[in-house]
């Protein structure tokens, strides 16, 4: 879609009234939500990015073992 004055003044309008939102890195407009920054897609590939991040992997592989350790505790004692 091109950008006209016409339609800037109904975004603009939009975004004064809060109706929609700009995202803040794709410029993409979608519907008003407090506290919102970022549309969907945008905030998908945020996340993405940081679960693909060395640190928050090995994180993540601790979390899973404690978890799994709890488990197998949990269900000795129970048949225990």
């Amino acid at each position: 879609m091109k950008l006209t004055e016409e339609n800037f003044e109904d975004i603009r309008w939009g975004v004064m009234c809060k109706e929609i939102t700009l995202c803040e890195t794709c410029d993409t407009v979608f519907k008003y939500s407090p506290n919102r920054k970022f549309c969907d897609v945008c905030k998908r590939k945020r996340k993405r990015a940081y679960e693909r991040k060395p640190e928050r992997k090995e994180k993540r592989k601790e979390y899973d073992r404690l978890r799994n350790l709890r488990k197998k505790e949990g269900r000795q004692n129970a048949t225990g």
